[in-house]
């Protein structure tokens, strides 16, 4: 059963992912079986050359792009180029596998977010309202799953859904603009949701599927579990159990009661990520600005401008327009900070700047970028409570002080 409204403290947060009809849906088969135009030889050989297309991420956050062969519970096989010699980690030694080419946002034309971070896409099964605590998804290669209503923290029915970002209870948005708020008692068809009167009494109403653009809901972040990986349609899946083999298909066991999915062969080549140890790795960009300082003479200091949050790893890249300090409040256990720092490209005419870290005021990094230097790799020890990140200005003062943290991760030890 669903935790009562009354019980229900959560902060809703925005997220970004782009809706499309399903006819401006790219076609991407991620299934490798006889039925499948994935299954010809020159996909075979797709899918075995997309092995090289990928970063490596270790236990000291040191990068290596690879050419992956082979991957289990135990180890991972890999070349460094097409012709390299084979070599052998062990999958506790690594953190995260993601891929060189870069992604864009998936358009996608319906989403379900659950409270544990995995996403499918897909749409709602009609069911009856006796469904009561579950209700089912058809995603497009997983098939029909049938979920706890309470393992929900958003359903976007309608192209360019949004979630509800100033509610404290469950939000049903509807077509013609108006809004529900109260709590969600079935997502069966009708939808079911109990809302509060001025007289403080309550009531049952009941809203058609066809009516709906998407629901938000208040449920508790949950934990996830095993292993996450990120694919290019836009799945975000864990998995128990994963194996790569020599054939370049992957072969996974999903945690979702998914009775008619068959998992035992999906195209690497389709993979964006792979999260190999979820509680070692922590974005940055997950984190807020606990404080900024600029200079007294900037009367303005600019947030920090974080873009693909929702991306694999949940990475994504941070600008900074300096000169200004910027400090996060570091989880416990974090020992180590890995990023890359660029000047971009539309600040290299007068662009000239000192990037500092410091862990706790104590610097362990420091870089001047410009326009002859404009980009630098950080990983660096830290073992204080604060990562304090400083754009200072250089030669040519604070024109143009602009910094961008890419990849940018913190490494908390687990073990």
């Amino acid at each position: 059963m669903r935790t009562n409204l009354s019980m229900i403290a959560a902060t809703v947060l925005s997220l970004g992912i782009s809706m499309t009809p399903a006819s401006a849906t790219a076609d991407i088969s991620l299934r490798g079986d006889e039925t499948s135009p994935s299954t010809s030889s020159s996909s075979s050989a797709t899918a075995k050359e997309a092995g090289g297309d990928f970063v490596l991420v270790d236990e000291t956050l040191e990068t290596r792009p690879v050419r992956l062969v082979e991957l289990d519970d135990q180890s991972i096989v890999f070349r460094e180029s097409s012709d390299g010699a084979l070599e052998t980690r062990r999958t506790s030694a690594c953190v995260a596998i993601f891929s060189r080419r870069g992604t864009q946002p998936p358009q996608i034309r319906g989403m379900l977010l659950l409270a544990d971070g995995q996403i499918l896409p897909g749409s709602i099964i009609p069911t009856s309202v006796e469904a009561g605590d579950t209700f089912a998804w058809d995603h497009p290669w997983l098939g029909r799953l049938d979920l706890p209503l309470d393992s929900v923290r958003f359903l976007a029915l309608q192209n360019d859904a949004q979630r509800a970002v100033d509610a404290n209870a469950d939000v049903v948005q509807l077509k013609n603009g108006d809004r529900l708020e109260g709590f969600v008692l079935s997502l069966a068809d009708p939808m079911v949701i109990e809302i509060a009167n001025a007289d403080g009494t309550s009531e049952a109403i009941h809203v058609a599927h066809e009516r709906v653009v998407s629901v938000t809901m208040v449920t508790p972040d949950q934990r996830s579990h095993g292993s996450r990986l990120w694919f290019r349609d836009g799945t975000v899946l864990d998995t128990s159990s994963l194996r790569l083999g020599d054939d370049g298909y992957l072969r996974l066991e999903t945690l979702l009661d998914a009775p008619n999915a068959d998992l035992s062969k999906i195209r690497i080549d389709l993979l964006s990520a792979l999260l190999l140890s979820p509680d070692a790795l922590i974005p940055l960009a997950s984190l807020p600005v606990s404080s900024l300082e600029a200079p007294p003479m900037r009367y303005r200091i600019p947030a920090p401008r974080v873009e693909g949050r929702n991306g694999p790893l949940g990475l994504g890249s941070i600008r900074y327009h300096g000169p200004l300090t910027a400090r996060y409040t570091v989880p416990g256990g974090v020992r180590r900070f890995a990023a890359d720092a660029e000047l971009p490209l539309d600040a290299r005419v007068w662009g000239d700047c000192e990037l500092v870290i410091r862990s706790d005021d104590r610097e362990v990094f420091r870089a001047r970028l410009s326009a002859d230097a404009p980009s630098v790799s950080i990983n660096t020890a830290i073992d204080g409570s604060e990562l304090t990140i400083d754009i200072l200005e250089g030669a040519n003062g604070p024109v143009q002080d602009v910094v961008e943290l890419r990849n940018a991760m913190l490494l908390r030890q687990t073990r």
